[in-house]
């Protein structure tokens, strides 16, 4: 009587390179969120430092009688002939990307008149300029006009701010920030009445 051997199975294919492939997919999803965390990180974080370079109004006071300093010494104009407070500040890029600098909004801001860039560290009129691009450690200098414009103010009142608003563009990704400087106050010593040119 004859014997029939069953014929051999045969395993399967192994499933191993489905899974490497899982497991390179899943390595290039994590270095690419890494990569666009950082991205977003570098291009929305504020990378202007406040420079050593700044110039204050030939009427401003640095301690007016009477007026509280507070933590920071605050660069006071007291009732000036020019009815500003004018100065300059150079602010320093701290990253180590490249990063343009433009004038932010002004328009919600009390008594910031002007913001202008410039190239040269001490503002001349002459260099004005809509954007500067910053390589790492680079400054530019923006001059700052400040004062109490058509609203009308009482004797012994002062309206002051600490910051600057600035745009600034890090990678592609643009965003304003407040950048902080020393206060800069203007003070009043008699009632202020807007000029005739101020509307309604």
């Amino acid at each position: 009587m004859a014997v029939i051997e069953a014929a051999p199975q045969v395993a399967p294919p192994a499933r191993r390179p489905r899974r490497i492939r899982t497991a390179i997919v899943a390595a290039l999803l994590v270095v690419v969120v890494g990569l666009l965390a950082t991205w977003l990180r570098i291009g929305l974080t504020n990378h202007l430092a406040t420079g050593s370079t700044f110039a204050t109004d030939p009427q401003a006071e640095t301690v007016p009688i009477g007026f509280d300093v507070g933590e920071h010494t605050p660069v006071v104009v007291v009732d000036p002939a020019d009815r500003s407070n004018d100065g300059l500040w150079s602010f320093r890029n701290t990253a180590r990307v490249p990063v343009t600098v433009r004038a932010g909004d002004i328009t919600e801001i009390e008594g910031l008149q002007h913001l202008q860039l410039f190239t040269s560290p001490l503002g001349d009129a002459a260099d004005p300029v809509d954007a500067a691009t910053l390589a790492p450690g680079d400054k530019v200098t923006v001059g700052y006009s400040y004062g109490p414009g058509c609203a009308p103010y009482a004797d012994a009142e002062s309206i002051s701010i600490d910051h600057l608003p600035l745009r600034v563009t890090t990678l592609g990704l643009s965003r304003t920030f407040d950048v902080p400087v020393r206060p800069i106050v203007y003070a009043f010593r008699s009632d202020y009445t807007p000029p005739a040119t101020c509307t309604d």
